[in-house]
């Protein structure tokens, strides 16, 4: 409560309130990785990112968000989805003052002023601002269909257009409901 962070780094000068703090981080410097991951063997300096690591293999969401049904694989990505709900918007393009919840977003938006384009498809000559949106175009060529109607198996190549189906079909609002 006090602040004060008695235990110090020798290597790199980085200060700490608990000793054991101090301890897991040396793991840096000394590149010992005590916690292993039994299906690959990768190694981390701690248990809990052995946790975030060991989720990637499984798919497990760990993170839920209170305001709504949504899960998550780590606390960042939880904490970058509450802003949604806020409505906060921290990240200012200094071009034309339009504002992100996130930072990739912004980056994204950045290239809009410069022209740029990316993501190029490497089977025709469409470009795109993000890799997302570059996906979502290559489904296009692979033919896929990953979303299907509940109500009637109709399959389609991207989230939105499962959505308008369900508006205009079967009387399913945005959010899902009937």
């Amino acid at each position: 409560h006090t602040g004060e962070k008695p235990f110090n780094c020798l290597e790199c000068g980085a200060r700490f309130k608990i000793n054991t703090h101090l301890k897991r981080h040396m793991f840096i410097h000394t590149a010992l990785k005590p916690y292993k991951c039994k299906d690959c063997e990768a190694g981390y300096t701690s248990l809990h990112a052995l946790k975030y690591h060991i989720a990637t293999h499984t798919g497990e969401k760990l993170f839920g968000c209170n305001q709504c049904k949504r899960f998550f694989r780590s606390a960042s990505q939880l904490k970058t989805h509450k802003l949604s709900h806020t409505g906060e918007k921290r990240f200012v393009c200094n071009q034309c003052e339009k504002c992100f919840s996130q930072a990739g977003n912004l980056k994204t938006h950045k290239f809009s002023h410069l022209g740029e384009r990316p993501f190029a498809c490497t089977l025709c000559e469409k470009s795109y601002l993000s890799s997302g949106d570059l996906k979502r175009h290559n489904l296009r060529h692979s033919g896929e269909k990953l979303f299907a109607c509940n109500q009637c198996k109709k399959v389609f190549s991207w989230k939105y257009g499962l959505k308008k189906h369900n508006i205009k079909n079967h009387n399913i609002s945005q959010n899902g409901e009937k």
